[in-house]
């Protein structure tokens, strides 16, 4: 019995040398199957060359959702923001807050390549320390504001729904600068929409939408689009009468049932 224990101590020594001594292009083909958080937990104790191999891993995907506090420090102490190419922020459930200890250790245009950026019910003022900013990231490709507040609002700085306490103004920049430059957008802001051109956008994903003439205007403004997601939650009656040839793919989701889809 004995034996055989040191012989699968022996196995499992050999197997882990071998893995040592994969390349360092290798390493980071495998990481590109994981979340940085993944890759923090995985390698990172393992020994010194894995632990700087990670440390020069240069395209960084950071998901914050759901994320322990100590995990949370430890990447934000880690990484380099000009190395992170895809960003998930949350101040939901477990997270709550947790945009601000991020705004504490970054600001967003310090993520120079930055492509994908997705928001999960932040708070009202990280939002407001965010958004106006993101023009500065000329790299960005995907965008996603589901739900990214508490308080379902419109960006428009005429809009006068929109919360006293705020000013929603610089917002504008988010439609006039950030939209057009997009290949994937999921939104629950849909007004501004209408009058914003998108010569890149390929996907995209309308959380709430209220008015059957915004995607016909969308669809106007589109003409790349290749797949539309939309919620009919306040619709009674949907015809889709305004054509659209690139569209290749439509998802419709409801939390109601219609007696007219067209």
């Amino acid at each position: 019995m004995k034996n055989q224990d040191n012989s699968k101590c022996s196995t499992i020594k050999y197997q882990f040398t071998l893995f040592e001594q994969l390349s360092t292009e290798l390493f980071y083909d495998i990481f590109e199957y994981f979340w940085t958080e993944e890759i923090f937990h995985s390698f990172s104790n393992l020994n010194h060359r894995i632990k700087s191999i990670i440390e020069l891993y240069y395209v960084h995907r950071i998901n914050f959702q759901s994320i322990r506090k100590s995990t949370f420090h430890l990447i934000c102490q880690s990484i380099l923001p000009e190395r992170v190419s895809s960003l998930v922020l949350s101040d939901q459930n477990d997270t709550c807050g947790q945009s601000k200890f991020f705004l504490l250790h970054f600001q967003i245009e310090q993520f120079t390549n930055l492509r994908s950026i997705k928001l999960i019910k932040l708070e009202h003022e990280s939002l407001c320390r965010l958004l106006p900013n993101l023009f500065k990231l000329k790299q960005l490709q995907s965008l996603s504001l589901n739900n990214s507040t508490r308080i379902q609002m419109h960006i428009n700085s005429e809009d006068k729904k929109v919360p006293r306490m705020l000013d929603w103004s610089p917002l504008h920049q988010l439609c006039n600068q950030v939209f057009p430059q997009l290949t994937n957008l999921s939104t629950i802001y849909t007004t501004n929409l209408t009058t914003v051109h998108f010569p890149n956008l390929l996907h995209l994903d309308l959380c709430t939408i209220d008015r059957e003439v915004y995607i016909r205007k969308i669809f106007q403004h589109a003409p790349r689009l290749k797949s539309l997601t939309i919620d009919l939650i306040y619709f009674r009656e949907f015809t889709m009468n305004q054509p659209c040839y690139s569209l290749k793919q439509l998802n419709v989701t409801s939390t109601r049932k219609y007696k007219h889809l067209k």
